[in-house]
C-alpha cells in the first residue's frame, strides 16, 4: 500500500509541470527586465540598482494551478513612503486575489511589484506623477510591475486600487492573445485600461479612484469621442457591463476584442461582443444616471445632452457617428405632434420624463395637459459609417386659444358633411366656365376642447377657357386645429393648424402643378341647427361665399 501511495504520489509530481523559481532580485540582468524609459526622480540613481529584500511573498490558487505574487524593494526605500502605505501593497495584492474568482476563466503567471521610492518620470510633470504603477513586461512566465509610492496615487486609500489595476494587466497578458495585446498601447486601450480601473474597483470597491473617470468620460462624450477612442475613461462602461452581464463574463467579453490596430477592427469586435440593443441600453442607463461603481456609489453625472425644442413643424437633423454615445431631450410645447424618424429602423428610442421605461419615439404626442413636454432620447450607431437620422415634427394642433376666444358653441359639436354652396359654386357665381365640378366628400368635426379636424378629400373641376379646357384636379390633406366662437356677433373662428392642398393644373399647352399649404385663421358667420349649419365668409371680393353643411353624427343631448 505504502508503494503505491507512493507510485501514484511520484505519478502526480510528473504529470504536474513546476513553476520556476522567481528571478533574482540581485541579479542586473533579471532586474533590466522592470525599466520602464522613465528617468526617475533621481537619474544618476537609477531605481534597478537597489539592495533588494522581499517585502512579502504568499501563494494563491488558480484555474490553471498555484500561483505567487511577491513585493520586493531596495532595504531603505521606505524612506518617504506615506504611512500605512507599504502595507496597502500586500493588502491590495490579497484582495486582487480574491477579486479573479469574479471574472471567469482567466490565465496568470507568477508576479513581482516592485516598490519604489520613486515617480514615473518627472516630479514636475503632473502627468508622470499621477502614474502609480506600470507594467513593463512579461518573460519566464513571470510579470513585472513598477510600483511609484511617490506618485500622487501612492497615498495608502489609493494603493489597492492601482495594484489591482495593475494586476488585471498581467491577467490580460496571460489570458489573452499577443495580437490583442499589441493594440493595448494604441486602438485596443480603450478595453485594455477601461477593464484593468474596473478590475481595480473590484479589488477596493470603495476606493475615491473608482469616481476619478466620471469628468473625463462626460468631456469625452461631449466631444463625441467614440467609445473605442476613449482610454481610462472607459472604465465606465466596464462599471456598467458589471452590472447588466456580471462580473463573469469579463474575461469572455475581452477575449472578444480585436487584434488589429484599427478602427475598424475595433467596431466590428464591439459587434461581436454586444449586440445592438446591449449598447443601446448602456447609453440609456447613462442618459438615467443609474451607473454605478462597483459598490453601488452614484459616479456624479452631470451632464444632461443637448435640448431640441419644437414649437413648430420643422426636421431635426440628427447626425450618429460610430459608437459616439448620443443622448438629450426632445422637447415638444404644448400641443398635438407627430412625428416620423428616418431611417427606420434606427438604434434611437426615448422615455418621456415622468415615465421610466424606454422604447421607440411615440408616432403621436399629446402635450395638452400641460404647457410642454419633455422626452430623453438616448442612440448609438454601431455601424462603420455616419447615419444621418432626420425627425420630421408636425405640429398638427396647438394649445393656444383660437381668436381670442376660449368659447365654444355645443350645437356645432359633432361631424358635418358640406352638402351645398362652397368654393366651387363660388367661382361659378363670380362667372367662371365650369363645366365639370366634383367638390369632393368634405367632412368638418368640432368637439367639446376645441379641437377642429377636416379629413382629407379629392377634388377636379373643367374650365372652359376660349375654345380650350384646363382640367384642376387636386386632394386636400387631412388637417387639425382649434375653434371657438364669439358672441352676440355670432363669429365661428377656425384656426387650422395643419393641412393644405395640392394638384395640377392642364391645359392642352402646358401642365403644372399647385399647392397651397395648411395653417392659418378663418372667421365666418354662422348659423347652426340640429341638423343643419350654414357659414358665410368674406373673401375679401365679390360677394361672401356661403356654405351648407349637414349633420352627420346625432346632436348633443344638451340640445333635446
Amino acid at each position: 500500500m505504502k508503494v503505491t501511495l507512493t507510485l501514484i504520489g511520484l505519478l502526480f509530481l510528473l504529470a504536474t509541470p513546476a513553476r520556476a523559481d522567481f528571478g533574482d532580485c540581485t541579479s542586473p540582468e533579471y532586474m533590466s527586465g522592470f525599466d520602464d524609459g522613465s528617468e526617475g526622480v533621481d537619474p544618476s540613481a537609477p531605481h534597478l540598482d537597489i539592495t533588494c529584500v522581499i517585502e512579502f511573498e504568499f501563494e494563491y490558487p488558480t484555474p490553471s494551478g498555484p500561483r505567487r505574487i511577491r513585493g520586493i524593494r531596495d532595504i531603505n526605500a521606505d524612506w518617504a513612503f506615506r504611512e500605512g502605505a507599504l502595507a496597502q501593497v500586500e493588502a491590495g495584492a490579497r484582495a486582487a486575489v480574491a477579486a479573479m474568482r469574479q471574472i471567469g476563466p482567466y490565465e496568470i503567471d507568477d508576479i513581482t511589484l516592485l516598490i519604489l521610492d520613486d515617480t514615473y518620470g518627472r516630479l514636475d510633470d503632473a502627468e508622470d506623477n499621477r502614474t502609480g504603477a506600470l507594467t513593463v513586461s512579461r518573460s519566464h512566465n513571470e510579470c513585472l510591475v513598477d510600483v511609484y509610492m511617490l506618485s500622487t496615487s501612492g497615498a495608502p486609500e489609493f494603493v489597492p486600487f492601482v495594484i489591482g489595476h495593475e494586476i488585471f494587466h498581467c491577467i490580460q497578458h496571460a489570458s489573452l492573445t499577443r495580437a490583442q495585446m499589441r493594440t493595448s498601447t494604441e486602438e485596443g486601450v480603450w478595453w485594455t485600461e477601461g477593464s484593468a480601473d474596473y478590475f481595480g474597483a473590484l479589488t477596493d470597491p470603495d476606493s475615491p479612484l473608482t469616481l476619478d473617470r466620471t469628468r473625463r468620460f462626460e468631456r469625452r462624450v461631449e466631444e463625441g469621442v467614440p467609445i473605442y477612442d476613449m482610454d481610462y475613461d472607459a472604465a465606465i462602461f466596464f462599471y456598467w457591463f458589471h452590472r447588466a452581464r456580471g462580473s463573469s463574463q469579463l474575461m469572455p467579453f475581452l477575449q472578444q476584442m480585436a487584434s488589429m490596430n484599427s478602427d475598424s477592427a475595433q467596431r466590428a469586435a464591439m459587434r461581436s461582443a454586444l449586440s445592438d440593443e446591449e449598447w443601446l441600453s448602456f447609453v440609456e442607463d447613462y442618459a438615467d444616471r443609474k451607473i454605478t461603481t462597483t459598490a453601488g456609489a452614484s459616479l456624479g453625472f452631470a451632464e444632461e445632452g443637448d435640448a431640441i425644442d419644437f414649437n413648430n413643424t420643422r426636421t431635426e437633423r440628427i447626425p450618429l457617428e460610430p459608437f459616439v454615445i448620443t443622448r438629450g431631450w426632445l422637447k415638444y410645447d404644448c400641443g398635438e405632434w407627430e412625428n416620423e424618424l428616418r431611417p427606420d429602423p434606427v438604434n434611437l428610442e426615448a422615455r418621456r420624463e415622468s415615465e421610466s421605461d424606454w422604447g421607440g419615439l411615440p408616432d403621436t404626442i399629446d402635450t395638452e395637459e400641460a404647457d410642454s413636454v419633455r422626452y430623453r432620447y438616448a442612440a448609438i450607431n454601431t455601424r462603420d459609417s455616419r447615419q444621418r437620422v432626420e425627425l420630421e415634427v408636425e405640429r398638427i394642433r396647438s394649445c393656444e386659444p383660437c381668436g381670442g376666444s376660449e368659447e365654444i358653441d355645443i350645437c356645432l359639436l359633432g361631424e358635418w358633411e358640406m352638402t351645398g354652396g362652397g368654393p366651387i359654386e363660388w367661382m361659378r357665381a363670380q362667372g367662371v366656365p365650369i363645366t365639370r365640378a366634383d367638390p369632393g366628400q368634405r367632412i368638418v368635426g368640432f368637439d367639446e376642447r376645441g379641437i377642429y379636424y377636416s379629413k382629407a378629400f379629392s377634388t377636379g373641376m373643367t374650365i372652359d377657357l376660349d375654345e380650350e379646357q384646363a382640367e384642376a384636379e387636386g386632394a386636400a390633406l387631412p388637417a387639425v386645429g382649434r375653434w371657438s366662437v364669439s358672441r352676440p356677433a355670432k363669429n365661428l373662428t377656425i384656426c387650422q393648424d395643419s393641412g393644405g392642398m395640392s394638384g395640377t393644373v392642364t391645359t392642352p399647352n402646358v401642365s403644372f402643378p399647385v399647392a397651397q399649404a395648411g395653417g392659418g385663421q378663418i372667421v365666418m358667420d354662422y348659423a347652426c341647427s340640429r341638423t343643419t349649419l350654414n357659414t358665410s365668409q368674406d373673401l375679401g371680393s365679390g360677394p361672401r361665399m356661403e356654405t351648407t353643411y349637414t349633420r352627420l353624427t346625432p346632436p348633443p343631448e344638451e340640445m333635446d
